[in-house]
């Protein structure tokens, strides 16, 4: 759910808090992706290896959220690219939960898991736009960053549940 802000609400905040055009909302975008991209095609592996899974999962939630605290309280457009690199460290936490997920349930019903993966993924694209553009029009005039503290809700909601979690070692 939490991926589905950036896409919605990023170039409506870019313009209203720092009246970046096109120009700026692409490079920005750009760069996020980019970032992402990276993460999570060289860290997640050693991360695991480094920190668990849990532990790789919750340092992708906390770097996804420092940044996002910078990102509430930014007032130039060039601190949101200086942050960037913290969001890498968020880039690395789904994989590790993926594969946590997959592990989670039984090799016969691997099938059916990934068929509810992919449902839940697509309610989330349909409920996460829904529900951030709304509370950003809602925020928008006030503090338009605000909508960033609405995204470290979400995963302050997750942190619980990934600590609750009776891990399984990779077979």
């Amino acid at each position: 759910m939490t991926g589905e802000v950036y896409g919605t609400c990023w170039s409506l905040w870019g313009n209203d808090a720092f009246h970046w055009n096109g120009l700026w909302i692409g490079l920005s975008l750009g760069t996020y992706g980019l970032c992402q991209a990276l993460a999570q095609a060289f860290l997640p592996g050693p991360a695991v290896k480094l920190l668990g899974e849990r532990g790789t999962i919750l340092t992708g939630f906390a770097g996804t959220c420092l940044a996002l605290v910078v990102m509430v309280f930014a007032k130039q457009g060039w601190m949101v690219f200086a942050v960037m690199p913290v969001f890498v460290l968020g880039g690395v936490g789904i994989p590790a939960l993926q594969s946590l997920a997959s592990r989670m349930v039984d090799e016969g019903m691997q099938g059916q898991f990934q068929g509810v993966l992919a449902s839940a993924v697509s309610l989330a694209s349909i409920i996460g736009p829904l529900m951030f553009s709304t509370l950003y029009f809602v925020v928008r005039s006030q503090w338009p960053g605000a909508i960033w503290l609405s995204v470290m809700m979400v995963y302050a909601l997750a942190v619980p549940l990934v600590l609750s979690l009776k891990f399984r070692s990779a077979e």
